[in-house]
């Protein structure tokens, strides 16, 4: 199985960067019982992001919902990696990009 290794221009170490060393940004605390509060209007400026980990009870089904409002024509919006598996939202030229991997098999919706 071989890891994708490029996401709309970023490479894996500078999106593992991103993900991991540059967390100034915000962090919500989950507990099991709790439900993740509702972001209404979250901005980000260069390489800002929100970490949100995900509810204890995600395994059987998860409804995402996400509205994007670029001010830019190519850049990472949404990238999710977990054991070989990952989620990347990006535009590129102005169109929206979904790439996703469940395993061996990588699909881009443009």
């Amino acid at each position: 199985m071989k890891l994708q290794t490029n996401f709309a221009g970023f490479s894996l170490k500078s999106l593992r960067f991103l993900l991991t060393e540059n967390s100034l940004n915000a962090s919500i605390p989950v507990e099991d019982h709790l439900q993740l509060p509702a972001l209404k209007v979250v901005e980000f400026l260069g390489s800002s992001f929100i970490t949100i980990p995900a509810p204890a009870d995600i395994v059987d089904y998860l409804d995402l919902r996400i509205n994007f409002k670029p001010n830019t024509h190519s850049g990472l919006l949404f990238y999710w990696q977990d054991a070989g598996r990952y989620l990347a939202v990006f535009m590129e030229r102005g169109y929206a990009n979904v790439q996703v991997t469940m395993g061996s098999d990588t699909a881009i919706l443009r």
